[in-house]
């Protein structure tokens, strides 16, 4: 059982970096047992600009039996408005680079 800080502090890390701040835990651990997939979103502002940074997961095939090697992705857009509802650009770059921070830097 995590307490809630962990439980933000991981969403973040794995919204904006992939990784996790408990380093006992994988990614994987964080979906909810017998789920197939997951995900967190994560808006935040830089410079008047807002963005999304997305982290998504799948664990399990159709059929329930878990895959071999999982499915992560990380996406991260532009929004127009800050909310969920506005057009979301996808942009090449990674939080990272946004950011002008690392994982080892936060």
């Amino acid at each position: 059982f995590q307490s809630r800080k962990s439980t933000i502090l991981n969403a973040v890390g794995l919204s904006l970096y992939g990784d996790l701040y408990r380093p006992q835990v994988t990614q994987t651990d964080v979906i909810t047992l017998g789920e197939k997939e997951g995900s967190v979103q994560l808006i935040f502002a830089l410079k008047n600009q807002y963005y999304l940074a997305d982290w998504r997961a799948r664990v399990r095939k159709q059929n329930g039996e878990p895959l071999k090697q999982p499915q992560i992705a990380r996406y991260l857009y532009k929004l127009t408005n800050p909310d969920f509802e506005g057009e979301k650009i996808l942009l090449g770059n990674k939080a990272e680079d946004l950011l002008g921070l690392n994982f080892d830097h936060v």
